[in-house]
């Protein structure tokens, strides 16, 4: 069984908070999709990512349901993951979606992909920010793939945002990369989003419907399963 590596993808400027992604080294092919989508639910995190070729990065994307096209926590993760193993600087990544660019930029990894790439994220805003930090679990249980968001200080792109999937198996998301990208998007904007208990994530729109993603990135640790 090839060994996961887990990492904490949007950890704050302290190294405190962000969210966990698993990768998965399966450059021989011993899992077929079954197998990666069983490992998958077994590990339990939002997103599992599976490193198919190193030399031309490729990689496969799983959520507990299915295959996916693209995730940016776990994408964000497996970027800063094999640019620390890898000998050859590369500038790209292929995923199901297409070709992700990647880039380091001080202590912040960063990626690029298109809109079209992006699951279809429903978004509801609230007036105050300390409403998205109380958020009723009841309403959030009846949410379908929604981010509850709200501007903390809209001139300068600071959002506080939580992220509500139980119909996608995931309760609630500690962070959301691409729903970060669209708000980014959305506003034409860069903006700073604090998601979850205090995850940090930037995002910023781009040129031809692209956008960027970015955060801090640490080692967790290495298991077997």
């Amino acid at each position: 069984m090839p060994e996961v590596q887990i990492v904490k993808v949007f950890v704050d400027e302290h190294g405190q908070f962000g969210d966990l992604a698993s990768i998965v080294f399966d450059t021989e092919h011993q899992l077929d999709a079954a197998a990666r989508q069983k490992l998958t639910r077994r590990i339990g995190h939002t997103e599992t990512v599976f490193v198919d070729d190193i030399a031309n990065p490729r990689v496969s994307i799983f959520n507990p349901q299915q295959e996916v096209k693209f995730a940016g926590q776990p994408m964000v993760g497996a970027a800063w993951l094999l640019a620390e193993q890898s000998d050859t600087p590369f500038e790209t990544i292929h995923c199901r979606g297409g070709a992700i660019r990647i880039w380091q930029a001080d202590d912040l990894t960063w990626i690029q992909a298109s809109l079209d790439m992006m699951p279809p994220w429903q978004f509801r805003q609230l007036s105050e920010p300390d409403e998205v930090e109380a958020f009723p679990a009841e309403q959030a249980r009846a949410l379908q793939h929604t981010v509850v968001w709200a501007w903390t200080d809209k001139p300068k792109g600071l959002i506080r945002a939580r992220t509500f999937a139980p119909d996608w198996d995931i309760p609630e998301a500690e962070s959301n990369g691409s729903g970060s990208m669209l708000l980014a998007a959305n506003f034409q904007q860069k903006v700073e989003v604090k998601h979850g208990q205090g995850s940090i994530i930037y995002a910023e729109p781009a040129s031809n419907n692209l956008v960027n993603v970015g955060g801090r990135v640490i080692a967790e640790k290495s298991l077997l399963v």
